[in-house]
């Protein structure tokens, strides 16, 4: 019966959170060109400011050499009421960053606290999502929670390749 168990195990793939996290997190290669490419599909015009544009772009240069703590340090600075007109692209790109930096309550922290929700619409939804599969990976007992969240970004994606990505997560942590 053991050995029964062992071979079925062996030949039934198993996916379990931290790997469904790891195929599915693909973040932006670049703040500057996702942030770029967000202006672009806006339908309202983006208020920029040239302290947060240069801040932005500094973040940019240490998230591209992969030295995200700089990356958050710089994205830190633009909170506050000073550059209002920042906080929510700096907190959008610091919840990337926490999944980065293996801090998936970081990134659920800087989520909530994005004021104009239009703008990031379904992106908000797919990182709360991948940020609650990480913590199911951290702790397998909060799979279920993953789960629900996986649905609710699945139910709240337009992108038919999203929600098939969201799908086959599903069915991934099902198992």
């Amino acid at each position: 019966l053991l050995s029964g168990y062992g071979i079925w195990q062996y030949f039934s793939k198993y996916d379990s959170p931290k790997e469904v996290y790891e195929e599915n997190f693909q973040p932006p290669a670049s703040i500057m060109a996702d942030r770029a490419a967000r202006f672009a599909r806006d339908t309202v015009p983006v208020e920029r400011n040239e302290a947060c544009e240069q801040l932005f772009q500094a973040a940019d240069k240490a998230y591209i050499g992969k030295d995200y703590t700089e990356a958050a340090n710089v994205l830190y600075d633009m909170l506050g009421d000073d550059m209002e007109v920042c906080n929510s692209d700096a907190l959008f790109y610091l919840g990337i960053i926490g999944l980065h930096l293996n801090e998936p309550e970081i990134t659920m922290e800087c989520l909530a606290k994005i004021q104009d929700l239009d703008r990031f619409g379904e992106d908000l939804y797919w990182y709360q999502a991948l940020a609650f599969v990480k913590i199911a990976a951290q702790n397998p007992a909060r799979k279920g929670v993953a789960r629900r969240a996986v649905e609710r970004a699945r139910s709240n994606t337009e992108l038919p390749e999203r929600r098939a990505q969201a799908e086959k997560m599903l069915e991934q942590l099902a198992k």
